[in-house]
């Protein structure tokens, strides 16, 4: 069932990307990229076994960023493909803010869902520092790359 949703999952995520760009030009790619690095940190938690390996769902999201950055640089210039990793990395440490200040509040006697914030945002700030530090330089990366590249060829 995993091979299966997997499938879809490349095919929805990597359809987005694609659809967002042609909805909102170079606008809908920095909004993908941050969509992206935040649901990325989210999902990375929760970890799947696929032919007997065991890989976390972000990282579909994460490799969406490159076809996002990859098509800023063709369409757009290597610029604007940068500057959609530098408004990524505020996306996410933004995350990482808010979601920490979340879980200093006193919740409610009412609350029903602040343990389970505490045990997903408190994976959170680890997963997020170490994913945007490697999405940052695995990005730039692949601008650089794509664009000696594309002037290559």
């Amino acid at each position: 069932m995993n091979i299966l949703l997997g499938l879809v999952n490349v095919i929805v995520t990597f359809s987005l990307v694609v659809l967002i760009e042609k909805l909102f030009k170079k606008e809908g790619l920095f909004a993908w990229m941050s969509i992206a690095v935040i649901l990325a940190n989210l999902t990375v938690c929760k970890a799947i076994d696929v032919f007997g390996v065991t890989t976390t769902l972000g990282n579909v999201l994460f490799a969406s960023t490159f076809l996002a950055t990859d098509i800023l640089s063709e369409k757009y210039g290597k610029e604007y493909a940068k500057k959609a990793v530098y408004l990524s990395i505020f996306a996410g440490i933004t995350f990482i803010i808010i979601t920490q200040l979340t879980l200093l509040f006193i919740p409610s006697s009412d609350d029903v869902v602040n343990d389970a914030m505490k045990t997903l945002f408190s994976v959170s700030i680890r997963t997020t520092i170490a994913s945007m530090t490697m999405f940052f330089i695995s990005n730039m990366l692949d601008i650089y790359i794509y664009n000696k590249l594309r002037d290559k060829f």
